[in-house]
This record gives C-alpha cells, sequence and structure tokens, in this order.
C-alpha cells in the first residue's frame, strides 16, 4: 500500500466516517514516512552508511586501474566526475568492447567517491537490476516509490552494463 493508493481509494470513505462520527467534516493528509517505507522494500540494495557497507567492489581502484591508449580518455573522465560527484560529467557514460575496464572503472568512482565524500549514498547497480526494480514497482504499483528512492536516497547512482536498456522504453523515461 503507498500513499497514491491510499488517497484514491480510501480517502474519502476515511473523511466520511470521521465526519460521521465527530460530527463536523474532516480532512484526511495521508502522511507517509517515504524513507523509512523505502527502506522496508529496498533493504537488499540501500548501503549501509553506518558501517561503510555497501555493493562496491574494493578491488577495483584507480590505482590498479590499467590505463592505454583505449580507456585513458574514460579513466581521465571518471577520476574527473569521482571528485566531484553530480558536478562533472553528470552524467557520465563510459562506452567501450569488452575488457576494457568499463566495469572497474565504475567501482572505483564509488570507491573514490565513498573516500572523499563519506556521506554521500552510493549504490551501484546492473543495468539488469535496476530495470527488474522498475518492473516490478510498475506491477506492484509502486512506481512513485521506486523514483522516489532513486531520487532521495541515492547521491550518486553508478548503473552498469547500461546498454541493457537499448529498446527498453519505459527505463528510458525514468
Amino acid at each position: 500500500i503507498n500513499k497514491n493508493m491510499i488517497e484514491c481509494r480510501y480517502k474519502t470513505i476515511i473523511e466520511n466516517a470521521v465526519s460521521s462520527v465527530i460530527g463536523k467534516e474532516t480532512f484526511l493528509n495521508v502522511v507517509v514516512n517515504i524513507e523509512q517505507d523505502i527502506k522496508k522494500n529496498t533493504e537488499h540494495i540501500i548501503p549501509d552508511k553506518k558501517n561503510n557497507r555497501h555493493n562496491i567492489n574494493e578491488k577495483y581502484t584507480f590505482a590498479n586501474f590499467v590505463v592505454g591508449a583505449s580507456n585513458e580518455f574514460a579513466s581521465a573522465a571518471a577520476i574527473r566526475a569521482a571528485e566531484n560527484p553530480g558536478k562533472v560529467y553528470n552524467s557520465l557514460f563510459i562506452y567501450g568492447n569488452s575488457g576494457l575496464g568499463k566495469t572497474h572503472l565504475l567501482h572505483a568512482i564509488g570507491l573514490e567517491t565513498k573516500r572523499r565524500f563519506p556521506e554521500k549514498t552510493v549504490l551501484y547497480i546492473s543495468a539488469e537490476q535496476f530495470f527488474q526494480q522498475f518492473v516490478e514497482s510498475t506491477k506492484n504499483n509502486t512506481r512513485n516509490d521506486f523514483l522516489q528512492f532513486y531520487q532521495m536516497m541515492i547521491d550518486v547512482l553508478i548503473i552498469d552494463d547500461i546498454q541493457f536498456f537499448a529498446n527498453k522504453t519505459g527505463t528510458q523515461e525514468v
């Protein structure tokens, strides 16, 4: 159950019932603790700020990334994005053939961002996982919760294998 469902299906019924009991017109204001509700439904992917736990592979750092002619620009852009998240290269898309270090760079961005800005919530997720969550939110009529989770609770969103979204119009709207 989400706020939208309560307002659409039950608000008028509740207002009328309360009004008849107390004898005067009553208006219902639905307030939902979005953060708590979202955490309950997405606990498996939310990084734990208190214990500094996250789903980023700590082996993939900028220090051990092998820079070559094919990935030099992507490496420099990734470092700049991690140094100033949301300001430089917002959004950053890294495209290339398999084996050139795209996933390594994405994890390195997450690690460096967490090192520089420990207060930020950084989420690394595969495009497939993101798409599955989107589909579930659409099926369960919780799309607003899905959007609010990604817009309000995540400071730096890192999606790997973004090419998975090609020809999936619903996720392109998000």
